[in-house]
């Protein structure tokens, strides 16, 4: 809300406002993005939503996010029934933080080599670049970057498995 309107500076002219704006966290802008949906109930049922809200002490999270289209396509390669046998996973957790890097990585810094995950001490992701197209273990970053206040999604054609070190969805099911 706004305390105070119209308090008029010699540059301008000030209104009061009884918090501070930000702009909208991760989760908020992967549940506004349509083709995220499967992305979004996959974090809330690993209990990981939190992490990428403003509440998560002031955390930055480059995230490679599979569009729902990845998932459909991961269901087929893993031969996991539906959504539902998705979110019942016991390494539900460990798949999503695969494709998750610590800190605000903008797309004009990314740079072919390897990254930690927030999935294990160990696990790297290997990115590339060539002609302004991002890969991530080989697949596409399909749209760039979504841009948001606590980090950057990359919207990722494929579903990365942790236990291939891979793309493609290598993890046993």
């Amino acid at each position: 809300e706004v305390a105070e309107f119209d308090q008029m500076a010699s540059n301008g002219v000030i209104h009061v406002l009884e918090k501070v704006i930000l702009p909208p966290s991760c989760a908020a802008v992967a549940a506004a993005t349509p083709e995220l949906s499967t992305l979004v109930e996959a974090l809330a049922a690993a209990s990981l939503t939190s992490v990428f809200e403003w509440t998560n002490g002031g955390r930055l999270h480059t995230v490679f996010a599979p569009t729902d289209a990845a998932f459909t396509a991961y269901f087929a390669a893993e031969g996991i029934a539906d959504k539902a046998a998705l979110l019942a996973r016991e390494d539900l957790a460990e798949i999503l933080k695969y494709h998750v890097v610590s800190g605000k990585i903008p797309s004009a810094t990314l740079a072919d080599g390897t990254i930690a995950t927030l999935s294990t001490d160990t696990a790297t992701l290997t990115l590339a670049t060539a002609d302004g197209v991002v890969t991530v273990n080989g697949d596409t970053a399909t749209t760039g970057r979504v841009a948001c206040g606590n980090g950057e999604i990359f919207l990722l054609a494929g579903v990365l498995s942790p236990a291939a070190g891979g793309a493609g969805g290598a993890a046993t099911t």
